[in-house]
């Protein structure tokens, strides 16, 4: 399937907006003809989901959804030393909080642009 974005324009598909210079134009092959672009922007349309922290306050650990499995996760002091980092490695994440004193924690998450507010008990 082609998605055009004419010669200097935009498309959308499946919730994607296409923009772009000199599309679709053809390049003849062995085997017929293919069509390629130079794809300048791509905008996803889709909503933005924000990972959350519960409980919140924490008290022994937290659980991190909705941050996408495969990303990093890091918890910095409110001073910016960065005190625990990981992976997420499911739906429903599980951070120990246990060697953390009591205080006012930021967690930051690959991928997703907030900072998120941890109280830890």
């Amino acid at each position: 399937m082609v998605v055009s974005a004419g010669d200097v324009g935009t498309a959308v598909f499946n919730g994607f907006t296409i923009s772009g210079g000199n599309a679709n134009s053809g390049k003849t092959l062995a085997g017929g003809t293919s069509s390629y672009s130079k794809i300048v922007s791509v905008a996803s349309r889709c909503p933005v989901v924000e990972a959350r922290l519960h409980p919140n306050p924490a008290g022994e650990q937290v659980i991190i959804t909705r941050a996408g499995i495969g990303s990093r996760y890091k918890i910095y002091t409110g001073s910016g030393r960065m005190v625990k980092n990981g992976n997420i490695l499911s739906d429903t994440h599980r951070i120990d909080l246990r060697d953390l004193p009591a205080g006012v924690y930021l967690v930051s998450v690959s991928g997703h642009d907030e900072v998120l507010r941890l109280v830890k008990e």
